[in-house]
């Protein structure tokens, strides 16, 4: 779809909605997934640029209020390039719109940075990370994990790290604290 993006005329491409897009495409893999009794939820990533925009936001907000309550439950709402200077009362007055409409609500630590969340206001959430980000293991990426572990813990979140490359990797990660981990071929769950 990006590439299909890039390649439309920018008068057209201005038009196109790519996130309810992902939405919708979302939305129908939750349908086939709980055909066949897999409830495992799907998450959606939406760039926070989205909700800097009125028309944007309100574009999103209809997108996910015209889907059913069962499927909005299957979904989690993951939200990226989350700014680093990005004021807590609008990331939490973002937030706490977003949870009349999905149950769950993520946010992407960019590179093992923590986003500027305000945890507390927002009850149980997820804090999301790529196994890309702890680039080769090194010690001053597993400071800033176990910093950002301690963090998520005191809030009541959870640590979920995505695209994990090997079982062995996705153990270890379960061992430093991550709560959940996704195998790039699935998801695996800490017990």
């Amino acid at each position: 779809v990006d590439c299909a993006l890039m390649a439309l005329p920018a008068r057209e491409s201005q038009e196109f909605d790519r996130d309810r897009l992902v939405l919708g495409l979302a939305a129908a893999q939750a349908i086939d997934k709980l055909a066949v009794g897999n409830t495992l939820p799907i998450m959606i990533a939406v760039n926070f640029e989205v909700f800097l925009d009125p028309h944007r936001t309100k574009c999103y907000v209809e997108a996910w209020q015209q889907l059913d309550q069962r499927l909005r439950s299957r979904l989690m709402l993951v939200l990226t390039h989350v700014a680093q200077r990005m004021p807590r009362s609008r990331i939490l007055e973002c937030t706490t719109r977003l949870r009349r409409l999905c149950d769950r609500v993520g946010f992407q630590a960019e590179s093992l940075e923590f986003p500027s969340v305000e945890f507390s206001a927002l009850g149980a959430s997820t804090v999301v990370l790529r196994e890309g980000d702890l680039k080769a293991w090194g010690s001053a990426d597993m400071a800033k994990l176990d910093e950002l572990l301690t963090i998520v813990r005191a809030h009541h979140a959870r640590a979920l790290v995505r695209q994990v490359s090997s079982r062995a990797n996705a153990m270890r990660l379960l061992r430093l604290g991550v709560d959940l981990v996704a195998l790039s071929e699935g998801p695996t769950r800490s017990v």
